[in-house]
């Protein structure tokens, strides 16, 4: 049978060349033999044409197949059906090393101390810093630090926690929390310590205000946070490992509630606090209405 069909198709391809029969139409799918001639081809050449096509719609079906399964991959990472170009991702790639960029000249420590010092110096008029008026720019700058980290770690830990996934987010706080209550302790000290050299009394709420908070922060910053760090990494641990021991993930899970709510309170105290001391400072001020 294929001898025979071999045989056909050699009679078939030799009338398609004779120079009396019209030249089919070739295309990427299918012979088109003229219209004109149809009539008049073999049934050698009929075979040929469904062999022909046969053939095509075989091959054509694996790049269908292909892009199918091509659109849904796409489909499956999250681009659009309608064909629309693929987003940039936003994933940052851990893998990559080397630092970031070069540090500028405004970003280093000398620099920005000459700065401050030079733009004292310039409103004082001379170099010789009255001790009343250095303790109260110190005293003002101490305050000024510990309201505003209290105020920028609270929005930026919300934002960091909106957008960064959990254990990242957890392992930065972890990061974050302890040179945030040392800023705070130094801070607070700064505040009480200049207050000896300024003249009057401070009353007794702010003395209060002062003191409680630098006992806050010191917990926290000592005892609280440590503690909540290590049952939260201790729990992160357990969820990665793939011998995950559920009772043991939901008990540290409680136990970081707890730790977590008390170093929350406890900032909140020290930000109230803040908020006392800071009242009491701006009746000291007199603007003209």
């Amino acid at each position: 049978m294929l001898l025979a069909l071999t045989s056909g198709s050699s009679r078939a391809l030799t009338a398609l060349r004779s120079p009396a029969v019209c030249h089919p139409t070739r295309s990427a799918l299918l012979v088109t033999p003229c219209a004109h001639k149809t009539a008049r081809l073999s049934p050698e050449i009929s075979r040929v044409s469904l062999v022909t096509r046969a053939s095509a719609a075989g091959s054509a079906a694996v790049p269908s197949q292909s892009h199918s399964s091509s659109t849904a991959n796409m489909n499956g990472n999250g681009l659009s059906p309608l064909g629309a170009k693929p987003s940039q991702s936003n994933q940052a790639n851990e893998e990559v090393q080397g630092a970031m960029l070069e540090p500028s000249a405004a970003n280093k420590n000398w620099v920005r101390v000459s700065a401050i010092v030079a733009a004292i110096a310039a409103v004082s008029g001379s170099m010789n810093f009255l001790p009343g008026q250095l303790s109260r720019s110190v005293h003002l700058t101490g305050f000024a630090v510990w309201l505003g980290t209290n105020v920028w770690v609270s929005v930026a830990g919300l934002i960091m926690f909106k957008n960064l996934p959990r254990q990242t987010f957890g392992k930065l706080q972890a990061k974050l929390f302890p040179p945030y209550f040392a800023a705070n302790v130094a801070a607070i000290a700064v505040q009480i310590g200049s207050l000896a050299f300024t003249s009057g009394t401070t009353p007794v709420v702010n003395q209060i205000a002062l003191g409680g908070a630098l006992v806050i922060n010191l917990a926290n910053w000592l005892v609280v946070e440590p503690g909540a760090t290590r049952v939260m990494l201790e729990r992160y641990q357990l969820e990665n490992s793939p011998n995950r021991d559920a009772a043991k993930v939901k008990q540290l899970y409680k136990q970081f509630g707890k730790l977590h709510g008390l170093s929350s309170s406890l900032n909140l105290g020290s930000l109230v606090g803040a908020f006392v001391h800071g009242w009491w400072l701006s009746s000291l001020f007199t603007f003209a209405v």
